[in-house]
């Protein structure tokens, strides 16, 4: 486990010692595709140009789910960030001490990419890079360590899968219903 966690502080500090002003800037506007408030306005416009309201509350539902889960685990684990356990560590942003795994953002990041690819697939990889890069900037703000990161993207992607799952599980018997 030591070895484990070394890896992951090498990882850290690494992109805590290649930090650049432009950079900074990227990444802290990167980490906000990883809220609410950038993605839950995208899905309910998508969902009503497209005139897809199941698929909205097909999101929404899962959005509580992994909610749920994430602030669990959290409890749970409650993990301290990198900024407690490296010696003299900055994060950038908002200081947050406990409660680092999973990483939220990027699971929301990462459920809001597989619901995405599901209706606009031609544009899979996009949403997915996006996603990674939401990933990414917690581990370059100092916030997350990469496992908390893989984990939590993990969590979203199945979350979203599963998600979307149950959706066509339950559009399918609809039919039959209506047969």
């Amino acid at each position: 486990m030591e070895i484990f966690f070394s890896l992951e502080k090498s990882i850290v500090e690494w992109f805590y010692y290649h930090r650049q002003p432009p950079l900074n800037y990227f990444f802290l506007t990167i980490t906000y595709l990883g809220t609410g408030w950038v993605i839950l306005p995208l899905l309910t416009f998508i969902s009503f140009i497209k005139r897809r309201l199941p698929l909205l509350w097909t999101f929404l539902l899962s959005l509580i789910f992994l909610d749920l889960t994430i602030r669990c685990l959290k409890h749970l684990i409650n993990r301290p960030r990198p900024v407690k356990l490296i010696p003299n560590f900055e994060v950038i942003g908002p200081l947050l001490k406990y409660g680092s795994f999973p990483s939220g953002h990027t699971a929301l990041a990462f459920l809001t990419a597989s619901f995405l690819s599901q209706i606009f697939p031609k544009y899979m990889w996009i949403f997915y890079f996006m996603a990674f890069l939401v990933g990414i900037s917690r581990i370059y703000l100092g916030v997350h360590f990469p496992s908390d990161v893989i984990c939590g993207g993990a969590l979203g992607y199945l979350t979203g899968k599963g998600g979307w799952w149950i959706k066509k599980k339950m559009e399918r018997k609809n039919e039959k219903r209506s047969n």
